[in-house]
Protein backbone atom coordinates (compact mmCIF):
# COMPACT_ATOMS: atom_id res chain seq x y z
CA UNK A 1 0.00 0.00 0.00
CA UNK A 2 1.33 3.45 -0.92
CA UNK A 3 1.28 6.15 1.72
CA UNK A 4 1.28 9.87 1.26
CA UNK A 5 3.66 10.97 3.98
CA UNK A 6 4.52 14.57 4.64
CA UNK A 7 5.02 16.79 7.70
CA UNK A 8 3.18 20.05 8.19
CA UNK A 9 5.06 21.45 11.21
CA UNK A 10 8.28 23.43 11.05
CA UNK A 11 11.01 22.20 13.39
CA UNK A 12 10.74 25.22 15.66
CA UNK A 13 7.01 24.51 16.01
CA UNK A 14 7.79 20.90 16.94
CA UNK A 15 10.13 22.07 19.72
CA UNK A 16 7.61 24.67 20.83
CA UNK A 17 4.88 22.03 21.08
CA UNK A 18 7.20 19.71 23.02
CA UNK A 19 7.90 22.43 25.58
CA UNK A 20 4.21 23.19 25.91
CA UNK A 21 3.35 19.54 26.57
CA UNK A 22 6.21 19.16 29.05
CA UNK A 23 5.27 22.22 31.07
CA UNK A 24 4.12 21.27 34.58
CA UNK A 25 4.92 17.58 33.88
CA UNK A 26 8.69 17.62 33.80
CA UNK A 27 8.86 15.41 36.89
CA UNK A 28 7.04 12.51 35.23
CA UNK A 29 9.20 12.80 32.10
CA UNK A 30 12.49 13.01 34.02
CA UNK A 31 11.53 10.02 36.18
CA UNK A 32 10.94 8.00 33.00
CA UNK A 33 14.40 8.93 31.75
CA UNK A 34 15.94 7.87 35.07
CA UNK A 35 14.16 4.49 35.06
CA UNK A 36 14.99 3.81 31.40
CA UNK A 37 18.65 4.74 31.92
CA UNK A 38 18.88 2.77 35.15
CA UNK A 39 17.55 -0.44 33.59
CA UNK A 40 20.03 -0.30 30.70
CA UNK A 41 22.85 0.93 32.92
CA UNK A 42 22.46 -1.73 35.60
CA UNK A 43 22.07 -4.44 32.96
CA UNK A 44 25.36 -3.39 31.43
CA UNK A 45 27.22 -4.07 34.67
CA UNK A 46 26.17 -7.71 34.90
CA UNK A 47 29.46 -9.65 34.82
CA UNK A 48 30.45 -11.18 31.45
CA UNK A 49 27.00 -10.96 29.82
CA UNK A 50 26.14 -7.32 30.52
CA UNK A 51 26.70 -5.97 26.99
CA UNK A 52 24.75 -8.87 25.49
CA UNK A 53 21.79 -8.26 27.81
CA UNK A 54 21.83 -4.55 27.00
CA UNK A 55 21.71 -5.27 23.27
CA UNK A 56 18.92 -7.83 23.67
CA UNK A 57 16.70 -5.52 25.75
CA UNK A 58 17.56 -2.26 23.98
CA UNK A 59 14.89 -2.76 21.31
CA UNK A 60 12.00 -3.50 23.70
CA UNK A 61 13.13 -0.82 26.18
CA UNK A 62 13.43 1.79 23.43
CA UNK A 63 9.99 0.88 22.10
CA UNK A 64 8.60 1.29 25.62
CA UNK A 65 10.43 4.60 26.02
CA UNK A 66 8.98 5.87 22.75
CA UNK A 67 5.50 4.63 23.68
CA UNK A 68 5.77 6.43 27.03
CA UNK A 69 6.28 9.75 25.23
CA UNK A 70 3.61 8.93 22.66
CA UNK A 71 1.19 8.53 25.56
CA UNK A 72 2.68 11.62 27.21
CA UNK A 73 1.75 13.60 24.09
CA UNK A 74 -1.79 12.22 24.04
CA UNK A 75 -2.76 12.85 27.65
CA UNK A 76 -2.84 15.77 30.05
CA UNK A 77 -2.03 13.48 32.97
CA UNK A 78 1.13 11.72 34.11
CA UNK A 79 1.91 8.50 32.27
CA UNK A 80 2.40 5.32 34.36
CA UNK A 81 6.03 4.21 34.42
CA UNK A 82 5.10 0.61 33.58
CA UNK A 83 4.54 1.83 30.01
CA UNK A 84 8.34 1.87 29.76
CA UNK A 85 8.28 -1.93 29.78
CA UNK A 86 5.42 -2.32 27.28
CA UNK A 87 7.93 -3.06 24.51
CA UNK A 88 8.46 -6.52 25.98
CA UNK A 89 4.89 -7.38 24.96
CA UNK A 90 6.13 -7.22 21.35
CA UNK A 91 9.64 -8.45 22.16
CA UNK A 92 10.23 -10.27 18.85
CA UNK A 93 9.32 -7.32 16.63
CA UNK A 94 11.14 -4.82 18.84
CA UNK A 95 14.29 -6.92 19.06
CA UNK A 96 14.39 -7.81 15.35
CA UNK A 97 13.75 -4.22 14.28
CA UNK A 98 16.53 -2.94 16.53
CA UNK A 99 18.85 -5.72 15.31
CA UNK A 100 18.19 -5.10 11.61
CA UNK A 101 18.42 -1.31 11.90
CA UNK A 102 21.74 -1.65 13.74
CA UNK A 103 23.05 -4.16 11.20
CA UNK A 104 22.00 -2.17 8.13
CA UNK A 105 23.40 1.06 9.56
CA UNK A 106 26.73 -0.61 10.38
CA UNK A 107 26.96 -2.12 6.92
CA UNK A 108 26.38 1.24 5.27
CA UNK A 109 28.88 2.85 7.65
CA UNK A 110 31.48 0.29 6.59
CA UNK A 111 31.22 1.70 3.06
CA UNK A 112 31.75 5.26 4.29
CA UNK A 113 30.64 7.54 7.10
CA UNK A 114 28.18 9.60 5.03
CA UNK A 115 26.16 6.58 3.78
CA UNK A 116 26.05 5.39 7.40
CA UNK A 117 24.62 8.72 8.55
CA UNK A 118 22.05 8.66 5.75
CA UNK A 119 21.10 5.09 6.71
CA UNK A 120 20.68 6.14 10.35
CA UNK A 121 18.09 8.74 9.38
CA UNK A 122 16.51 6.49 6.75
CA UNK A 123 15.71 3.83 9.36
CA UNK A 124 15.15 6.26 12.25
CA UNK A 125 11.37 5.85 12.36
CA UNK A 126 11.28 2.03 12.45
CA UNK A 127 11.07 1.67 16.24
CA UNK A 128 8.54 4.51 16.40
CA UNK A 129 6.38 2.51 13.99
CA UNK A 130 6.66 -0.59 16.19
CA UNK A 131 5.78 1.48 19.27
CA UNK A 132 2.79 2.91 17.43
CA UNK A 133 1.59 -0.42 15.99
CA UNK A 134 3.38 -3.47 17.49
CA UNK A 135 1.66 -5.86 15.07
CA UNK A 136 3.75 -4.50 12.20
CA UNK A 137 6.71 -6.78 11.43
CA UNK A 138 10.35 -5.68 11.54
CA UNK A 139 10.92 -5.73 7.77
CA UNK A 140 7.71 -3.81 7.11
CA UNK A 141 8.57 -1.22 9.76
CA UNK A 142 11.97 -0.66 8.18
CA UNK A 143 10.42 -0.34 4.70
CA UNK A 144 7.83 2.10 6.04
CA UNK A 145 10.57 4.14 7.70
CA UNK A 146 12.45 4.38 4.40
CA UNK A 147 9.27 5.56 2.64
CA UNK A 148 8.40 8.02 5.39
CA UNK A 149 11.87 9.59 5.45
CA UNK A 150 12.14 9.93 1.68
CA UNK A 151 12.68 13.67 1.27
CA UNK A 152 12.62 14.36 5.01
CA UNK A 153 15.97 13.02 6.24
CA UNK A 154 17.47 16.52 6.09
CA UNK A 155 14.57 17.97 8.08
CA UNK A 156 15.03 15.34 10.80
CA UNK A 157 18.80 15.90 10.75
CA UNK A 158 18.24 19.61 11.35
CA UNK A 159 15.80 18.82 14.17
CA UNK A 160 18.50 16.71 15.82
CA UNK A 161 21.12 19.37 15.17
CA UNK A 162 18.97 22.06 16.80
CA UNK A 163 19.57 20.46 20.20
CA UNK A 164 23.36 20.63 20.01
CA UNK A 165 23.57 23.81 22.07
CA UNK A 166 21.52 22.22 24.84
CA UNK A 167 23.71 19.10 24.62
CA UNK A 168 26.87 21.16 25.12
CA UNK A 169 25.26 22.91 28.09
CA UNK A 170 24.26 19.52 29.52
CA UNK A 171 27.85 18.32 29.25
CA UNK A 172 29.08 21.45 31.04
CA UNK A 173 26.69 20.65 33.89
CA UNK A 174 28.33 17.21 34.24
CA UNK A 175 25.41 15.48 32.51
CA UNK A 176 22.69 16.77 34.82
CA UNK A 177 21.16 18.79 32.01
CA UNK A 178 20.45 15.62 30.05
CA UNK A 179 17.66 14.84 32.53
CA UNK A 180 15.77 17.74 30.94
CA UNK A 181 17.20 17.53 27.43
CA UNK A 182 16.41 13.83 26.88
CA UNK A 183 12.62 14.11 27.38
CA UNK A 184 12.60 17.36 25.40
CA UNK A 185 14.31 15.64 22.47
CA UNK A 186 12.32 12.40 22.70
CA UNK A 187 8.99 14.21 22.78
CA UNK A 188 10.08 16.35 19.84
CA UNK A 189 10.92 13.20 17.88
CA UNK A 190 7.52 11.72 18.75
CA UNK A 191 5.79 14.87 17.50
CA UNK A 192 7.89 14.71 14.30
CA UNK A 193 6.85 11.08 13.80
CA UNK A 194 3.14 11.71 14.29
CA UNK A 195 3.22 14.78 12.07
CA UNK A 196 5.15 12.93 9.36
CA UNK A 197 3.03 9.79 9.41
CA UNK A 198 -0.49 11.08 9.98
CA UNK A 199 -0.71 14.69 8.84
CA UNK A 200 -1.07 13.78 5.16
CA UNK A 201 -2.62 10.32 5.16
CA UNK A 202 -5.75 8.64 6.43
CA UNK A 203 -4.59 5.16 5.40
CA UNK A 204 -2.67 4.31 8.57
CA UNK A 205 -3.63 3.06 11.99
CA UNK A 206 -3.07 5.47 14.84
CA UNK A 207 -2.13 4.67 18.41
CA UNK A 208 -5.49 5.97 19.58
CA UNK A 209 -7.47 3.37 17.60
Amino acid sequence: MAYNYGPTLENYKIREEARRILSNRWGNAILAVLVYSAVLGVSGYIPKIGPIIVFVISGPMTVGFIRFFMNFKKTEENVPLDVLFSGFKCFENAFLTHLLVTLYTLLWTCLFIVPGIIAFFKYSQALFIIADDPEIGASEAISMSKDMMDGYKWKFFLLNLSFIGWAILSIITFGIGFLWLTPYMQLSFVIFYFDLRYSSTSNTKSLEE
